[in-house]
């Protein structure tokens, strides 16, 4: 039985619907982020429970990474492997996710292109300008990937080999606590002030006063 339990194979598609997982970093999903050459690409960060059920990915993947090992099985898998990280020790000094995703499996995907966004009712979110509120970094969802096998050499020089994970789609399932900096709402920070009713009017006169002290060690620090 397929779900979001589960990584499978998309019926209409092809591509590989992911087990459900918690997004990081979610507004490169949306906003994307420029390369070193200015290129804007739209990235995922999703980060799986020690337990998830990702042999339909790692299967996908193993395929295209034999064709292109010439059957070298040991090869192969380690191709396949690179993509799964430890999300406490990324490759190139990432910042750890910390000790609550200890054992959890993160994996990255790119795509040119932003992906569409379903609710878990499988409604396209129409109106990006809500995927602020929507999309946030400790969510969880399930993302669709074409994994794919690149060789080629750059301008540079550089050789780029290796299996590679393109994003294709996102669903948003269940809401749980963000993670990271989040900015309050401006109501719920404040509160009524007691008092002031309407807006206060402008200021019209010279108000200057001087600074309030309260005395003690930090005005010292400041004095």
């Amino acid at each position: 039985m397929t779900g979001i339990d589960t990584c499978h194979v998309s019926e209409t598609s092809g591509n590989i619907i992911t087990c459900k997982g918690k997004l990081f970093f979610a507004k490169y999903l949306y906003e994307g982020n420029a390369n070193d050459k200015g290129k804007v690409k739209y990235n995922l960060e999703i980060c799986f429970k020690p337990d998830a059920d990702l042999i339909g990915l790692k299967n996908a993947m193993g395929k295209i990474a034999l064709e292109n090992c010439d059957g070298d099985a040991d090869q192969a898998r380690n191709f396949v492997n690179k993509r799964f990280i430890d999300p406490n020790n990324k490759p190139g000094n990432g910042k750890p996710a910390g000790k609550e995703f200890k054992d959890w499996v993160l994996i990255r995907a790119s795509s040119d292109d932003i992906p569409d966004f379903v609710l878990p009712s499988g409604k396209k979110i129409m109106d990006h300008s809500s995927l602020k509120g929507e999309c946030y970094s400790g969510r969880w969802a399930r993302v669709t990937l074409n994994p794919y096998w690149l060789d080629m050499k750059t301008k540079e020089g550089m050789i780029i080999k290796g299996l590679f994970l393109g994003l294709q789609n996102v669903q948003l399932l269940d809401h749980d606590t963000p993670i990271g900096f989040v900015k309050p709402e401006g109501a719920e920070e404040f509160g009524a002030v007691e008092g002031i009713t309407g807006d206060a009017p402008a200021i019209t006169e010279d108000t200057t006063t001087a600074p309030a002290t309260g005395g003690g060690q930090v005005d010292a620090l400041f004095g």
